[in-house]
């Protein structure tokens, strides 16, 4: 028998095998229909499964055989395990009810054990990775791995949170829940799956039957058998898995298992969908009852499920599932996976807008989609209609084709400006600026930006002769980067699709520019893309390019002041590049350098104020200028000149926050001046003006993320504002709460490190977190939790030097965090590694030194460190 063959008796069996005798029959009546060979391959399998006490019925052994029901029967262990009772079996083996009898304390489990007469080596396998699978998981909705090995007898065997359940379909039905009841129930099953996803897990096997909901209403995703690891967890062996044991659930598979091509975690969301479908209906969007398997792939992967409102097989009619959710199941149940939702979360968060009135993003098939399929199915009509047309029409096109030509063009250029100045200026150029700094306006700027990008996207493919059209789009493709992810400024977060904008915007400008290089206003604006991508890049780490395109286009920016002096748009954002390209030395602690940039950027704003003093974003960018100064002053240690640059900028932003309030660029300017006093009081060690600057930082951050939970940068602020009230409370001795303010700060940066694609923008704000816990654990002597978070920061700071060397703060903090380990070993008198922690500190920072990239504050750490290493006299 071939390969093909020999999948299909073995599916037609193990689906055979769950049924009773008499709908067994029936079935195979159907499924097998006039292939006499297919069925009697079948029916000797369901034979010797009867004969055998085969493995999906029967348990490899009979409980009142082997255990202690009997005085002859002899009592079997699986590790601190006593079996009580059979709870159910499954395609791998059987589940039982078991309790632990080693004395240690009561629990009762769920053991799953393989069954002996299937334990070939892709059995055990698969059960093993369900094993490594489950050990990596840790969430409320997820059935927890507690124990497992290997029996007396050799089997293996997994030890699993009990859960006493019904499937979410028979609870949703017995509970009569109310349609808002089962999408909060669903909500949680979406959570689950989400948190398997972000694991590299792919369920693969998801149904009702392995989401159980407890007497408590909490659903527990269960059964990671049939589960794989993605990306470079993948099994050397990956592609044999999928084809040498298809085992799945024909109701729920996507289209792509049961054809058996490579599956995604977008496998999962249609299974999901399937299980949503049958949530909001009672009913399955297909059924397969009398079909063979053929003729099932053919049913998912060619035709279209009925909205779930109109599904005339549904037990549970709900005018509420018109509309919305019809479009939410069916953007789900795609049949091209690139067509469903790209995540778990974002078919959540369609879930969450409904429930909250808001609009979804889920859209219902288009005319071209469905024309386009129609055409897949029937390519021999279609083409033989398609070419009788083409014949009939044919001659009257060639006849006026050179005759419409010069005027459709014309009608087609005129359309296209017609079309981009509606959408450029009046979605993005009238309405973003009226909300960017409106309060709440996240979402609202979110569907902004992905109607913007679907119609820049087609005028784009057309403007490459048109160089007016280029410019126009440039500058809409600028406005949508700034809402997706500016930094530092209210926006979606999404700095990977912000840099894809500006990057487009600055191909139409360099093509713009070619044809007309002399142009001051096109020059400034290419020099504007060069410093949004600069920015992006080195706020995700990419110093070199980042100074490479601040240095093109200050290059730019100077030319154009020396030919326009008079001009002051052109000295004010030449200001502001200085600025911008200060930041990355200071960064770095290069003092002088960054001096270099914000010196020049200074005397240009005073005079500039001096000759507009009522222009409010000159006078904002001077207050920046200032702490900008205070940045660099604070890093130098010299905080009486950091505080004197910080008042002068509080001086100026204070009046212009209370005459505007809603504008969030010059709160945040504020925000961030109040940051730098917190850290100079904290510095000088001034208990009362700390405390009142923390609390302002935490205040206004909690103010903004209240208004504005989606507003990225407030997020960031509520985390540093926990970190500095930790740091105040270390200075008042109060090690508790500081200990918490910290863990609120780790939570915060933890969570958005796990959902961005770049992570290293959070990474070094984790290791600073994780070193401040750990150093106020090593104040309580608590030195084996100290080391712990040590090490922690070490392996985040390791892993962004891994992608760029040459970055010298987290230089710095890795050799801080060498001293503190060593420290600690001191503490547990390990000599030999104290010695060795303190030598890879002094071998950093030496060669730091050498370099001349340490600045003053870090050399007094060098210094502290040659002296503990010769007090030691190591």
């Amino acid at each position: 028998m071939d390969e093909k063959n020999w999948q299909n008796v073995k599916e037609i069996f193990l689906t055979a095998l769950e049924k009773d005798a008499k709908s067994r029959s029936k079935f195979l009546d159907a499924i097998c229909a006039n292939d006499a060979g297919l069925r009697e391959e079948v029916e000797s399998l369901l034979a010797s499964h009867e004969e055998i006490e085969d493995f999906i019925e029967t348990p490899v052994f009979q409980v009142n055989e082997v255990f202690t029901n009997g005085a002859n029967h002899t009592e079997k262990h699986f590790g601190h395990y006593k079996i009580i009772r059979e709870i159910g079996a499954g395609g791998m083996g059987a589940v039982f009810l078991a309790e632990r009898n080693d004395g240690e304390f009561s629990q009762q489990v769920a053991i799953k054990i393989i069954r002996q007469a299937i334990a070939e080596t892709e059995i055990i396998n698969r059960f093993k990775r369900e094993r490594q699978i489950l050990a990596s998981l840790n969430h409320p909705n997820i059935a927890k791995l507690l124990d497992g090995g290997v029996s007396s007898d050799g089997l293996p065997f997994l030890a699993m949170e009990f859960i006493e359940g019904e499937s979410i379909t028979n609870f949703a039905e017995r509970e009569n829940l109310n349609l808002e009841a089962r999408l909060k129930l669903f909500l949680k099953v979406c959570a689950a799956v989400a948190h398997a996803h972000r694991n590299l897990i792919v369920h693969r096997d998801l149904k009702p039957s392995n989401i159980l909901v407890t007497k408590d209403g909490e659903p527990k995703l269960l059964d990671f058998g049939l589960a794989k690891l993605t990306g470079e967890n993948l099994s050397n062996d990956a592609t044999r898995t999928q084809t040498a044991f298809r085992a799945l659930t024909p109701a729920y598979a996507s289209p792509e298992q049961l054809k058996n091509e490579p599956l995604t975690t977008v496998s999962d969301i249609y299974s999901l969908g399937v299980v949503f479908y049958e949530l909001l209906t009672g009913e399955r969007p297909f059924h397969f009852e009398g079909k063979s398997l053929e003729e099932i792939i053919k049913t998912v992967t060619e035709f279209e499920p009925p909205p779930p409102s109109a599904n005339p097989q549904s037990k549970i009619r709900n005018p509420k599932l018109k509309g919305d959710l019809d479009n939410i199941a069916l953007v789900a149940l795609r049949k091209e996976p690139m067509r469903r939702y790209k995540s778990v979360e974002a078919f959540a968060d369609d879930i969450e807008r409904y429930l909250k009135g808001l609009p979804v993003a889920a859209r219902p098939n288009t005319f071209k989609y469905r024309a386009s399929k129609f055409i897949r199915r029937h390519k021999v009509g279609v083409l033989a209609a398609s070419l009788i047309l083409l014949s009939l029409i044919g001659g009257i096109i060639s006849t006026i084709w050179q005759a419409n030509r010069a005027e459709t063009q014309r009608q087609k250029a005129e359309k296209r400006f017609s079309d981009v100045r509606k959408i450029a200026g009046s979605f993005i150029f009238e309405i973003s600026p009226k909300i960017e700094n409106l309060p709440g306006a996240m979402e609202a700027r979110e569907i902004l930006v992905t109607r913007a990008l679907e119609y820049l996207d087609n005028l784009q493919q057309e403007s490459s002769d048109d160089r007016d059209l280029q410019r126009e789009l440039a500058a809409a493709y600028e406005k949508v980067g700034d809402i997706q992810g500016r930094v530092n400024q209210p926006s979606l977060g999404d700095t990977k699709a912000a840099l894809e904008s500006y990057r487009k915007a600055q191909n139409l400008r360099e093509s713009v520019l070619s044809a007309d290089p002399e142009n001051p206003a096109k020059q400034s604006e290419l020099a504007n893309d060069y410093e949004q991508i600069g920015y992006l890049l080195w706020w995700s780490s990419d110093t070199k390019q980042a100074v490479e395109l601040y240095q093109k286009s200050l290059e730019i920016r100077e030319k154009l002041v020396a030919a326009n002096p008079a001009n002051p748009d052109f000295r004010q954002r030449c200001a502001k590049l200085q600025m911008q390209y200060g930041d990355i030395y200071a960064w770095d602690k290069e003092t002088e350098k960054s001096l270099s940039h914000y010196r020049p950027a200074l005397e240009i704003l005073e005079k500039l104020t001096a000759e507009m003093p009522e222009d409010a974003t000159v006078k904002g960018d001077l207050a920046r200028c200032y702490s900008r100064l205070s940045d660099v002053f604070i890093t130098a240690d010299d905080l009486d000149a950091a505080l004197g640059e910080t008042q002068k900028s509080l001086a100026i932003y204070e009046p212009l926050v209370a005459a505007t309030p809603s504008d969030l660029k010059q709160r945040r300017g504020m925000w961030v001046a109040y940051f730098n006093q917190c850290q100079i009081y904290i510095g000088k060690k001034d208990l009362a003006g700390a405390a009142k600057s923390c609390v302002k930082i935490s205040e206004m951050a909690e103010a903004d993320f209240q208004t504005d939970p989606k507003n990225e940068t407030a997020q960031h602020s509520r985390a540093i504002g926990f970190y500095y009230l930790g740091e105040l409370l270390m200075l008042q001795r109060k090690f508790p709460e500081a200990q918490k303010n910290y863990e609120k700060s780790l939570a915060i940066v933890s969570e958005k490190a796990a959902q961005a694609d770049d992570k290293s923008e959070y990474q070094r704000d984790m290791a600073i977190d994780y070193t401040a816990i750990g150093k106020l654990q090593m104040e309580n002597g608590q030195l084996s939790a100290a080391l712990e978070n040590q090490i922690k920061a070490q392996k985040l700071l390791e892993e962004i030097l891994d992608n760029d060397a040459e970055i010298i703060t987290p230089q710095v903090d890795l050799a801080k965090i060498f001293q503190q380990i060593g420290k600690i070993k001191l503490r547990q008198k390990d000599l030999t590694q104290a010695k060795t922690q303190f030598a890879k500190a002094l071998k950093i920072l030496q060669g730091l030194d050498a370099q001349n990239e340490l600045n003053d504050l870090d050399k007094k750490i060098l210094v502290e460190l040659e002296n503990d290493i010769q007090k030691n006299r190591f």
